[in-house]
Parts: C-alpha cells; structure tokens; sequence
C-alpha cells in the first residue's frame, strides 16, 4: 500500500491555498458502516492544522479510513476555523479522488511543484464517498476549503493513482480488454462509452477475466473509450486508465482477375504474327509500354522474355518489338489449374 510521507513542515499560504476550514471537534456518535477508502495516496497521512497561520499540530482522521471520526468544517472567517493541508508531499500523480462529507459548498485545491493551484467544486464531486475521475499530475499539496455560509462535517478524504493498466485492441463489432490482475479484487467493473471521460455502459465481471475479455455487439466503426475499476469487499475503486479501441469489420478484397496467363498475338506492319505465352504480369507490362510509348515517352522497343518457349539450347530467348513496326495485337486470357 503506497504513502507519501510529509518533508518538512510549512504553512500553505492563505491567499494562494486556503484550505479546509474546520473544528477540531471529533465525534464518538457512531455513523452508519463504513466503506474501505484504503489505497489511496494519503492513506494515514496527517494534515496540518491552521487557525490562519497558526499551526494547531497535526492529525489524520480525514484519512484513518474510519467514517465514525471527522473534522466540522466551519465557514471561512470563523475565528474558530481551522485550515487543514496536506502539504510538501512528495510530488504525486492523481487519477481519482473521493470524499465524504456533509459540506454543502466547497472546492479542492491541488498545489503543483511549480505552484500552479488548480480549483475542483464540491458540486461536481459525489460527496457519498463514490469515486470521481479526476486526473492532475505533479501535485505537492492538496486541501479542501469550505467557502459555504454554514459548517459541515468531513468524514474521508483520499485521492488515487491507477495501478490498474488496461489495454484494448479493436476486432469485428467486438473489443478485446485485457489488464493487471488486482490480488485482492473479487470482481470487476467494465466501464464504457463514445465520448472520452464519459460512460455510459457497465458490464460486472468475474476476477477471472483480468487476461481477455470480449466486448461484444459494438458498432463497427465507432470509436468506443474503456475504463476498469476493482472491486473489494463490495467496494468499486482503483479506476483504470481510459483504453480506446475502435471495431472495424473484416476486410474484404477486392476481386482478382481469373486470369493468371494469356496468349499475347502481336502482328508486324509486315504482316508477320508473333506469339507468347505470358504470365499476366508481362502482358501489363507490354500493356503498359505501348501506351506510354503511344503517348510519347518511353523507349522505342519492348523486350518479351519467351520463357522456356522454344528455348533449346539457350540459357535465355529475348524478342524485341519495336514500336513503329507493330500493326496491331491480340490479348487473350486464361487460368491454369
């Protein structure tokens, strides 16, 4: 189970990263059953508590993966409020987070290594604990700040960087998935759709199918964008990188001709008829030097290889046509068995 652990404290500036407002009031009232937040990056990591830029210690009951403690978030500017950072991580890459909660307005703010902050609303987050795609990179701080008229409770908070890697290959109305067997998975969730980030389909699979597995009745053509997930103890999460694949039908040939040989008849301004039997790719080529010559360019003569026609004692028999003197020709196609 990977944790990133805390450098040497500081303060995580207000202005540029206020962050979740909170009591440091724990509760002993006992809420309902709680769901495995385990596997994330900040598993048992301790956050820095603020009341501005006063440092309150350190505590972890956001990320203890118990939902029966929490921190009571107040509104900004109340003189009780605490600000909770999780600060000078080691640079960490996020694809999902998650958060329980009762806070009815509030954001997550990721700081980066070069100290960009990037915002993400409360109102685009499940705040129920479900999982939300979210994907930053070379983040060293995160936090949530409560920027709402009224307190709120926040049980867990957790972010995660796949360890699922899935693969898809295209096949006919069909894509093929295969991905890294999760050890202790006891099913999986095949999530898909045709917008990238959006899905719309599911399909519950058994842990078994981790090696290949067939989706089946896509529409050829389409291009169709593919997430897995685990599931543990009941629980979905470790969401997979997203896999595209796109279903194409069989290629159809086109059509050869029938024939393989013909019987090229050329007949002389003199009146003399000469004959070969050619494989096609020979006649083409005739075919091709007479109406280039037609056209102007090319050389004057053909070479026509006679094969092993009348070859006797020869190691090679070579006729040469020449342009002006041909009067006409005859193709004349067939097939050997």
């Amino acid at each position: 189970m990977k944790k990133i652990l805390l450098k040497k404290l500081s303060l995580f500036s207000v202005c540029s990263l206020v962050l979740l407002v909170t009591t440091l009031f724990i509760s002993t009232f006992k809420i309902s059953a709680a769901s495995d937040y385990s596997g994330g990056l900040l598993d048992g990591v301790q956050a820095n508590l603020f009341s501005n830029d006063n440092n309150l210690g350190l505590h972890s009951y956001v990320t203890d993966n118990d939902e029966t403690t929490f921190v009571t978030a107040n509104p900004a500017g109340d003189p009780k409020g605490n600000n909770v950072a999780f600060i000078n991580l080691q640079k960490i890459n996020v694809d999902s987070i998650r958060i329980k909660t009762s806070l009815s307005n509030f954001v997550i703010k990721f700081k980066s290594s070069a100290g960009k902050i990037t915002e993400l609303s409360g109102s685009n987050i499940p705040k129920d604990g479900t999982i939300k795609d979210f994907v930053i990179k070379d983040i060293t701080s995160i936090g949530i700040v409560n920027v709402g008229t009224s307190a709120g409770d926040v049980y867990e908070f957790n972010v995660y960087e796949s360890s699922l890697k899935l693969n898809a290959k295209s096949g006919d109305s069909q894509a093929y998935l295969t991905w890294n067997e999760v050890g202790d998975a006891d099913s999986y969730i095949i999530s898909y759709g045709t917008q990238p980030g959006s899905y719309t389909e599911s399909i519950t699979v058994t842990k078994e199918n981790f090696e290949n597995y067939v989706v089946s009745n896509l529409k050829n053509g389409t291009t169709y964008y593919f997430i897995v997930s685990s599931v543990i103890n009941g629980v979905e999460y470790k969401h997979s990188n997203e896999a595209v694949a796109t279903p194409e039908g069989p290629v159809v040939e086109p059509e050869q001709p029938s024939a393989n040989r013909a019987i090229l008849v050329v007949t002389m301004t003199t009146g003399l008829e000469k004959e070969y039997d050619l494989p096609m790719s020979d006649v083409n080529s005739f075919l091709n030097w007479y109406d280039a010559r037609d056209a102007g360019s090319g050389p004057a003569k053909f070479a026509i290889n006679k094969y092993s026609n009348n070859k006797g004692p020869f190691s090679k028999r070579t006729d040469y046509v020449i342009f002006d003197k041909i009067l006409t020709f005859e193709v004349s196609e067939y097939t050997t068995n």
